[in-house]
């Protein structure tokens, strides 16, 4: 299973900043070193596969799965545009924005939390005092506004 199968996994820098996310299918590794080289590597089945480079020069992000698909947030400057990208088994996709970026005052600016649960994957940002959140059901490929807050 995907836990018998981290304890086999090497870390593609020492050091480096681990995340896991996972459901009942699986789950997934990502690595933030220290040169800001964001990694991935998926663990639905043992052993894990080999890292994979997901995105340069990132410096906040947080992931969630869901049904075997999620969803990675990133920022390459804190107060930069949030992107996202969609993965199941390894990165599908071009990062992309969801929502403009302001003047790094407004919007989706910022790292974002993403969460995961139900059937959907729920993405939150900041806005000043207010907070902006929207869901997927189908692992990122469409996002709306958040239900049920």
């Amino acid at each position: 299973g995907a836990d018998g199968s981290l304890r086999h996994t090497r870390l593609p820098t020492p050091g480096a900043t681990i995340r896991r996310v996972a459901d009942a299918q699986g789950s997934t590794l990502f690595a933030l070193n220290a040169d800001a080289e964001l990694r991935m590597s998926a663990c639905d089945h043992a052993p894990c596969a080999p890292w994979e480079l997901v995105s340069l020069d990132v410096v906040a992000f947080d992931a969630a799965r869901e049904r075997g698909r999620g969803v990675l947030a990133l920022v390459h400057e804190l107060r930069g545009p949030t992107r996202v990208l969609s993965f199941g088994g390894g990165a599908q996709g071009q990062e992309r924005s969801l929502l403009p970026c302001f003047d790094r005052r407004g919007g989706g600016c910022g790292p974002a939390r993403l969460s995961s649960g139900h059937g959907r994957i729920l993405l939150v940002m900041r806005e000043g005092l207010d907070v902006l959140a929207v869901e997927t059901t189908d692992g990122g490929a469409h996002y709306r506004p958040a239900t049920g807050l």
